[in-house]
C-alpha cells in the first residue's frame, strides 16, 4: 500500500498542479501551445499597458523634490536639498529612485522630468510580467489546470485594467519600481524552488532593492531573515554553506547600511518626511481610505473568496490539500519539506502586507496620492484569485465564472470617475477634485457607490486619496506660472538667496541656486519637528508649520511677481554663512521652543 501510494505521489502532484503530462509528442505539443499563447497574452497586455499609460500619463509636483535632489548630486554637493551652508536633510523616501535618475542622466543624458515616467513603464512591464509567471506557475486543481489560459487572460484583464495600476506607471515617482522589487520578493518567497541558491539570491536581493526604494521595504528585509532562520527549522534545508549561498545572505546588509549611510550624511535614523507626515495616528482616516480601496475595485468579493476557504478548512469540510491526502500527513513527510519552507513564505508574505497595510491604515491615515501604499496589492490579489477559485470547487466553470466577477467588479467605478474627470484641463476644476458617482449608477447600485462617495468626500477634503487628474493639473499649473530661470539684482551676487514657499516641487527644480524653505516641512527639519497646533484641522502631509521666528531669522529676499518673475533682491544687511549655521542649530535643537 504504502509502495503504491509513493509509486502514484508525483502522478497526483502533477495532476493537482494541473500541469501537463510532459511525456509523448501529445504532451510536448500541449506545452509548446500553452507558452505560445501564454507569450501572445501577454503581449497583449503589455500593448494595452502602454495605451494606459499615455492616457494616465502625469508627473506630480513631489517627484521634482527628487529631481532637485539628483541635480545637487550631480553638481558634486550630494543628494542635498539646499547647498552648503545649510545642513543636509532627507527630503525623500526613495533612495535608489534618486540613485537609478542620477546615473541614467550621467550615462545617457536624459535629465529626471524626461526619464522617470519611462523608467516607471519599464518596471510596471516588469511587473506584469511577474505576474502572468506566477499565473503560470499557480497550483491549481485537476479540472482548472486545464484553464490556465482563460485564467491567465483574466488576471492580466484585471492588473492592466487597474487605474491605480495605470495611475502608477507613470507619476515620476518610484512607486512602480517599489513595486517590481516587492512582487519579484514574493515571487522568490512563494513561487521559486526553495533549494536552490538562486532563490536565496533573489529573495536577498529584492528584499534590500525594496529597502532602499522605500522605507517599508525593510519589512522585507525582516521577512527574507525569519524566512532564513525558518529553513533549518522546518527540517530540510540547512543554512547557507556555500560561498554563493553567503553571498545571497549578505545583500541583506545592504539595508543596515544605508541606515548608516543615512545617519552619516544627514544625522537621522529615519527621512524627514516621516517626521513631516505624521502628527499623530489617524484611524478614522486611514480605516475609510483602506474602505474605499476594497469598495472602489470590488476587492470585498476576493476577501468573501479567502474567508468561505479559510471557513471550509476551519470546518473540516477541506481537510485534504487540493483533494489528495491529507494536508498535515503531507506536511509531516520528509519530503514535504519544501512545501513547508512554502508555507513559510506565505506566512511571512501575509504578516508583511498585513503591518504595513495597518500602518498606512491605523496610524499615518492613508497617503495623498490615490491609492498608492495600497498599489503594490493589486497584482498579488489577483494572481491569487483562481488559486482562491479553485480551491473553493472543483467545477472549472464555477471557479473561472468567480475569478471573471471578481475581476468585472473591479472595473465600474474607477472607469466611470476616469469618465467623470479625464476632460477637467483646468487648475480651478480639479481644485481637491471630489466627483460624486452615485446618480451615474442604476438603482439598485447607488446606496452602495453613494457610501463610497461620502468617504471620498472626507478623505480628499482633507487631501487624501487626491486623484491623477488632480496631480496631472497642479504641476501642470506650476510649470505654466513659475518662469524657467530667476532674475538676479546685482547687489544681490554676493548674498545667500532664501525663499519660503510650500509647493516645492517643480520651483526647487527650476532654481537650484536659490534656498528653498518649505514651509510643509518635507525638506525642512525645523519645520517638521515643529508640534502642530492642538485643535488644527487634519490636512494630509499639510499640518506642519514653520516655528516662530524661523523664517523671520532666515530674511527671505525672493519673490514671483505678476508678470511671471522670480527676482532675488539685495538684503540690506548680507546673511551669512555663519548665521545660517547658527539659526539652524538653535532651531533643529528647539532652542527657540524652550
Amino acid at each position: 500500500m504504502a509502495k503504491n501510494a509513493g509509486e502514484n505521489g508525483p502522478r497526483r502532484r502533477r495532476a493537482w498542479s494541473g500541469a501537463p503530462d510532459p511525456r509523448g509528442i501529445g504532451g510536448l505539443w500541449r506545452r509548446v501551445r500553452r507558452r505560445w499563447l501564454h507569450g501572445l497574452l501577454l503581449a497583449l497586455a503589455l500593448a494595452a499597458l502602454v495605451v494606459g499609460w499615455k492616457a494616465f500619463w502625469f508627473l506630480t509636483d513631489d517627484a521634482f523634490i527628487a529631481f532637485r535632489y539628483v541635480r545637487n548630486g550631480r553638481l558634486g554637493y550630494g543628494y542635498v536639498w539646499n547647498r552648503p551652508p545649510f545642513r543636509p536633510v532627507e527630503g525623500y523616501t526613495s533612495f535608489l529612485w534618486v540613485v537609478l535618475l542620477d546615473d541614467v542622466w550621467r550615462v545617457f543624458g536624459v535629465d529626471p522630468p524626461h526619464a522617470a515616467n519611462w523608467i516607471s513603464l519599464a518596471f510596471a512591464a516588469g511587473s506584469l510580467c511577474l505576474a502572468a509567471w506566477m499565473v503560470a506557475r499557480l497550483r491549481l486543481g485537476p479540472e482548472s489546470g486545464r484553464f490556465r489560459v482563460a485564467y491567465l487572460t483574466l488576471v492580466l484583464a484585471g492588473i492592466v485594467g487597474n487605474t491605480t495600476f495605470l495611475m502608477f506607471s507613470s507619476s515620476g515617482l518610484e512607486t512602480a519600481m517599489f513595486n517590481f522589487w516587492f512582487q519579484a520578493w514574493v515571487f522568490a518567497l512563494i513561487f521559486s524552488a526553495p533549494d536552490k541558491a538562486g532563490t536565496l539570491l533573489l529573495a536577498s536581493l529584492t528584499a534590500s532593492l525594496a529597502a532602499l526604494t522605500r522605507p517599508e521595504g525593510v519589512l522585507c528585509v525582516a521577512g527574507t531573515a525569519i524566512w532564513l532562520v525558518g529553513r533549518p527549522l522546518v527540517g530540510a534545508f540547512a543554512v547557507p554553506r556555500t560561498r554563493r549561498e553567503w553571498l545571497a545572505v549578505s545583500l541583506l546588509l545592504l539595508c543596515p547600511l544605508h541606515f548608516l549611510w543615512r545617519h552619516w550624511m544627514y544625522g537621522e535614523w529615519l527621512p524627514n518626511t516621516y517626521y513631516a507626515k505624521i502628527a499623530a495616528a489617524w484611524p478614522e482616516a486611514g480605516i475609510r481610505y483602506a474602505t474605499c480601496f476594497v469598495i472602489e475595485y470590488g476587492f470585498w468579493a476576493w476577501g468573501l473568496m479567502a474567508a468561505a476557504w479559510v471557513f471550509r478548512r476551519e470546518a473540516g469540510m477541506i481537510e485534504r490539500w487540493a483533494w489528495g491526502p491529507s494536508v498535515l500527513t503531507a506536511l509531516e513527510a520528509p519530503e514535504a519539506a519544501e512545501e513547508r519552507l512554502r508555507l513559510l513564505g506565505c506566512g511571512i508574505v501575509a504578516g508583511v502586507l498585513l503591518f504595513q497595510c495597518g500602518y498606512y491604515s491605523l496610524l499615518v491615515g492613508g497617503d495623498l496620492f490615490g491609492y498608492r501604499v495600497f498599489s503594490h496589492l493589486i497584482p498579488l490579489l489577483f494572481v491569487s484569485l483562481p488559486w482562491l477559485a479553485s480551491r473553493l470547487t472543483r467545477k472549472a466553470p464555477l471557479a473561472l465564472s468567480l475569478v471573471a466577477l471578481c475581476v468585472a467588479l473591479s472595473y465600474p467605478i474607477p472607469w466611470t470617475l476616469w469618465a467623470a474627470t479625464r476632460h477637467r484641463e483646468t487648475r480651478a476644476d480639479t481644485f481637491f477634485l471630489w466627483v460624486p458617482l452615485a446618480d451615474r449608477f442604476p438603482g439598485f447600485a447607488r446606496r452602495y457607490v453613494r457610501w463610497f462617495d461620502r468617504m471620498q468626500y472626507f478623505l480628499i477634503d482633507r487631501s487624501i486619496c487626491c486623484r491623477w487628474q488632480q496631480h496631472k493639473l497642479f504641476c501642470a499649473n506650476m510649470l505654466k506660472i513659475t518662469p524657467t530661470r530667476a532674475d538676479w539684482d546685482p547687489a544681490a551676487k554676493g548674498d545667500i538667496p532664501v525663499w519660503a514657499f510650500s509647493a516645492i516641487g517643480v520651483v526647487g527644480w527650476r532654481y537650484p541656486d536659490i534656498n528653498i524653505i518649505d514651509t510643509l516641512g518635507l525638506t525642512d527639519h525645523a519645520v517638521a519637528r515643529h508640534p502642530v497646533p492642538a485643535g488644527q484641522s487634519r490636512q494630509m502631509a499639510q499640518e506642519r508649520k514653520p516655528p516662530p521666528g524661523y523664517v523671520e531669522a532666515l530674511r527671505p529676499n525672493v519673490e514671483i511677481t505678476r508678470y511671471d518673475r522670480v527676482i532675488v533682491h539685495p538684503r540690506q544687511e548680507t546673511l551669512t554663512a555663519d548665521e545660517v549655521r547658527e539659526i539652524e542649530r538653535r532651531f533643529w535643537n528647539g532652542e527657540e521652543r524652550q
